[in-house]
Order: structure tokens, then C-alpha cells, then sequence
């Protein structure tokens, strides 16, 4: 990303949403995410939010918050708001997560469709290190990872996981599963690992949800096949077969990412529930366990 900041006149903060964001006509808080952590009585929610500009919709920026309530209290920002995002960058923020385990958080965006970034911190939240970025995508090429597909889990040994959806190069009109680890309190960036068996398996949109058991990491999608399971015993390094677990009698015309998500109970039963619209204006919701 390059260009001057000053192309977009910044300009003085104001007040959006209870939240502070850059003045600009049009300006609205339109992706946000939270996790909570707690320690000893107190109460800490890391909050994520980007501002998009109505006048300039390529132009976007991401925010970090931190609230904090001591003893049932009303909530406190000690630190204020602080710019997550390179501020010479100037695409639309499509997505945020935020995720918050002990004294790590990890705070993900995507700009555009063609850029996947991170940052991390280990002091829960009082400072973050570099961007890292996870996935590059190509306009021109076609290569570029869906809207509302990007997932994140972060253990806490301080491993943070990003999860996508990505248009695959020999089937532009399908999509992978990709996945890439963050390690060393969020310093090395290992590899992008493909997830999906078969080259473009799944379409678009996709129902992508992902977990951590403590053991194992989760992923259960729709694709043709019917819906989806797979898992990594060594931080994502290396995942089994796709595993069916329900066939094309479980898939829909158009799944839904927010009606997809696959739980772990404390007896290690894993919980998956899909669905999206069927062809007759309907819809439908599914439910797997396991054994």
C-alpha cells in the first residue's frame, strides 16, 4: 500500500458510536469484534472496530480499544484508542476479529479482499508489535480471499491461527480453505497450509467455522460434497482427510457463514450446526455430533 494520509484529510476526532473515530462525511463504525478476559476481580474487553468513509468507501481504518471494570464497575478506557492499521493504506476494511486469551490478544482485519493482516500483543493490549500479514491476494489474477469468510483462535501459549477462504488458481470460480499460524508471542509467521483436499472445493459463501479444544484445531465447512470436517494435532501444520459428516441431504443453495459453527463440550463431543437459504426462498438448519 502507498499514498499520502493527507490525500483523505484525517482530520480532528469526534464521537461515533460511543467510540472514537476520525471525522470525515460519511464516516461510520461499520465492522467490529470483542473478546473478554478476566483477571482477579477485574474485567477487560478488547474492543476492534474499523471506520469506513462514506465519501471514500476504499478508504478504511482500524481502531483498538480497551475497557476495563474493576470490581463490577462501570468500564474504563486507561489507554484510549489506538490506529492498528498502516495509516498510507487506504482500502476498505472488509472484516475484524478479535481474539483474547491471558495476556495475549490478537486483533485480525482484511482490507479489500486482497489483504489479511494481524497484530499481537503480549501485555494484554498496552502495546502491539508489527503488522503481520497473512495472506497477499491478486486482483488481476483473480486471486483474492472471500468476504466474511476470515476465522481466528488464539491458545493460550499465545498461538494465534488465521483461517480463510481463498479463490483457488485453477478454479477461479472455487475457493480452498487455507489456514496460517502465528507462533512466538506473534513473531514467526509459518506458511499458508491448504486445509481442503480437493483443489476448489467449496463455493462461495462459504460456512466456515473453526475451534480449539485445547489439543486440536477444528474446521467444519460446506462444500459439494455435503458438510465437512477436518482437524490438525500439530498447530495446523498437517490436517487429516476431509471427513463427511453429513451428505449432500445436509448442504443448502446458498450456506451461510453465520449460521455455521462447530463447538467442543468438556467431554470432547463436538457440536456442528449449518444452514443458509434453499432454492425455494426457504431455509434450513442442521445439526451434527459426534460419537
Amino acid at each position: 500500500c502507498s499514498g499520502p494520509v493527507s490525500a483523505l484529510e484525517v482530520g480532528r476526532k469526534y464521537q461515533v458510536d460511543g467510540l472514537r473515530a476520525p471525522q470525515s462525511t460519511g464516516a461510520r463504525v461499520q465492522e467490529a469484534d470483542h473478546a473478554v478476559t478476566r483477571e482477579g476481580r477485574s474485567t477487560h474487553v478488547h474492543h476492534g472496530y474499523a471506520v469506513n468513509r462514506g465519501r471514500y468507501t476504499y478508504a478504511g481504518e482500524l481502531y483498538y480499544k480497551l475497557f476495563l471494570s474493576k470490581n463490577s464497575g462501570l468500564p474504563t478506557a486507561p489507554f484510549g484508542a489506538k490506529r492498528m492499521d498502516d495509516p498510507n493504506c487506504l482500502h476498505a476494511i472488509t472484516e475484524v476479529a478479535v481474539k483474547a486469551e491471558g495476556p495475549y490478544v490478537f486483533v485480525t482485519w482484511g482490507q479489500a479482499s486482497l489483504q489479511i493482516l494481524g497484530r499481537f500483543s503480549k501485555n494484554g493490549g498496552k502495546d502491539f508489535g508489527p503488522i503481520k500479514q497473512f495472506f497477499r491476494g491478486n486482483s488481476m489474477g483473480g486471486q483474492a480471499f472471500l468476504s466474511d469468510s476470515i476465522r481466528t483462535e488464539l491458545t493460550a501459549s499465545g498461538e494465534a491461527y488465521v483461517f480463510w477462504q481463498q479463490y483457488n488458481a485453477e478454479t477461479v470460480a472455487y475457493q480452498d480453505v487455507m489456514v496460517r499460524k502465528l507462533s512466538d508471542e506473534g513473531q514467526t509467521l509459518g506458511p499458508a497450509v491448504k486445509i481442503t483436499d480437493v483443489n476448489g472445493a467449496t463455493w462461495a459463501p462459504l460456512g466456515l467455522s473453526v475451534a480449539w479444544d485445547g489439543i486440536r484445531l477444528l474446521a467444519a465447512w460446506m462444500d459439494y460434497r455435503g458438510l465437512m470436517f477436518d482437524s490438525s494435532s500439530d498447530g495446523g501444520g498437517t490436517w487429516g482427510q476431509d471427513r463427511m459428516v453429513c451428505g449432500r441431504e445436509c448442504t443448502t443453495d446458498i450456506p451461510d457463514n453465520r449460521l455455521t459453527n462447530i463447538a467442543v463440550a468438556s467431554d470432547d463431543t463436538i457440536h456442528i450446526l449449518s444452514g443458509g437459504l434453499t432454492g425455494d426462498r426457504g431455509s434450513a438448519v442442521y445439526y451434527v455430533r459426534s460419537d
